[in-house]
């Protein structure tokens, strides 16, 4: 019997933008790094996207806890990533993106252009 994982995630990454069409471009969510402690009760260096004038906390990852490194997590390795499904035996993931597991803007455009 196949073993699905139907909670899987991926991470945004500069990346993810690339595919944007160029009449898309001006969509393109930025990245703000602080350089230091931005989420409340929580030390860790987090960096921000800006999305429309929106600023949004971009997840900050421990590898160790998480089992999984950024390669994997944002698909910049596809084949690590499929690699780590086989050490878990997973045949098949349904992936949801974390970034958009919020409203990032009230802009129709914008969502569309960026989904």
């Amino acid at each position: 019997m196949p073993r699905i994982d139907v909670d899987a995630h991926v991470d945004e990454s500069e990346a993810t933008w690339e595919y944007l069409d160029d009449s898309e471009r001006r969509f393109k969510p930025l990245t703000l790094d602080p350089g230091g402690a931005t989420a409340p009760g929580d030390a860790r260096p987090h960096r921000l996207w800006v999305i429309d004038g929106n600023i949004r906390l971009r997840r900050w990852r421990d590898d160790k806890r998480t089992g999984t490194v950024k390669a994997t997590r944002e698909l910049l390795d596809v084949d690590a990533r499929v690699r780590h499904m086989d050490e878990l035996r997973v045949d098949v993931q349904v992936l949801y993106p974390t970034l958009f597991l919020h409203a990032l803007t009230d802009r129709p455009e914008t969502d569309v252009a960026l989904c």
